[in-house]
Order: C-alpha cells, then sequence, then structure tokens
C-alpha cells in the first residue's frame, strides 16, 4: 500500500460512523474486500475493517470486523 492511500485510510477511519464511505480493500493474496475502514493502527500497522462484501466468502462473513495488516494490502480505495 502507498503512503497516499495509508492516509487516505486513516481519512476514512476518522469519519463518523454518519459520514463513512464504503471503501474497497485488495489483498496480496487476491482477496477484495468492501466495507468500512473503522481504525487504523500506527503502532500494530494494521486496520480494523468491517466486511460488507468480499469475493472470498469462505473466509470472510459479511458484517463482521476484520484486523488486516498494512503488509496484506496491496491496493486501497474509496468505492464509487
Amino acid at each position: 500500500m502507498k503512503q497516499d492511500q495509508l492516509e487516505k485510510m486513516r481519512e476514512c477511519a476518522r469519519r463518523p460512523k454518519s459520514d463513512a464511505k464504503t471503501v474497497s480493500v485488495a489483498c496480496n493474496d487476491g482477496d477484495v474486500l468492501q466495507g468500512f475502514a473503522l481504525f487504523v493502527s500506527d503502532a500494530e500497522c494494521d486496520v480494523i475493517f468491517e466486511i460488507h462484501s468480499s469475493n472470498n466468502s469462505a473466509k470472510y462473513k459479511n458484517g463482521t470486523c476484520y484486523l488486516i495488516k498494512w503488509a496484506d494490502i496491496t491496493d486501497f480505495h474509496e468505492s464509487a
């Protein structure tokens, strides 16, 4: 993940839930997740992410929160 994407992820996580926008995260294992970035931890280099949909329903349950390491994220952007 690029530094500008990390900054954008931090901005998304700071928004109140009422202003939250859906984001998309692509991971290095091929998983693509849509949902909300809830909390970005600089100390742990990870993000708590609430899944709304994914391309891997065997691994991710919609409506559940997961911890995703920055090193596992290859792309991050706000969904259109």
